[in-house]
């Protein structure tokens, strides 16, 4: 009887420290009037902008030079760009803009398993830059 009822006390404390960890995060904010779509899926934020592949262009790399990120290449084919960029801790950034139909879909991956947080950061300022245009 003893067993049980140190099982169960031993039970009901992993279960409180394990509550204890478990924090609630709340859903993420629009970014932007003139963004749809966002997600974000296995490392990569992707998002929609109401806006030309040209006007869009000019965001990301404003928004990048602001945020002193280095441009490792940059390739325009038709509706396609695509972006690779360097910060100074060398972590990776890939951009890749896809123009359909007047929508301007961007796909942002930050380093190798992506980051969330400064994927949200890097839209938020690509969609200011698009709107000073």
């Amino acid at each position: 009887m003893a067993f049980r009822r140190l099982c169960i006390v031993a039970l009901g404390g992993v279960a409180l420290v394990l509550g204890a960890c478990r924090s609630v995060q709340p859903a993420p904010a629009p970014v932007a009037g003139n963004v749809a779509s966002e997600s974000y899926r296995l490392g990569t934020y992707s998002a929609e902008f109401n806006s030309t592949l040209f006007n869009v262009d000019k965001a990301v790399r404003a928004a990048c030079r602001r945020a002193k990120l280095i441009e490792k290449s940059r390739i325009n084919r038709g509706n396609t760009c695509t972006y690779q960029f360097k910060d100074v801790d060398e972590n990776t950034l890939q951009i890749v803009l896809n123009e359909k139909d007047g929508v301007v879909k961007i796909a942002l991956r930050i380093g190798r398993t992506g980051d969330r947080a400064s994927s949200q950061t890097l839209l938020a300022a690509i969609a200011e830059e698009l709107a000073l245009l």
